[in-house]
């Protein structure tokens, strides 16, 4: 499982942590902006760019991930 690193100003690695570490700030039932739907969430079965709202039960890990980085959690 891939582990993402915590680094500070200096360069200093303060820890890590996991990507689905992150579900545990998603609010299940509430909407999240996301860029991009997945090919299974769209209607075309493919990916597509844009702006959609998806309830975070329906997040991809990668769709938490860029709302993390965002600040949007």
């Amino acid at each position: 499982m891939e582990q993402l690193k915590i680094i500070n100003e200096a360069g200093d690695v303060l820890g890590y942590f996991r990507k689905p570490y992150l579900t545990r700030f998603v609010n299940p039932t509430k909407k999240y902006e996301v860029d991009y739907l997945a090919s299974h969430q769209s209607e075309s079965g493919k990916r597509e760019n844009g702006f959609f709202e998806i309830k975070g039960e329906d997040l991809t890990e990668n769709q938490i991930f860029q709302l993390f980085l965002k600040e949007k959690l």
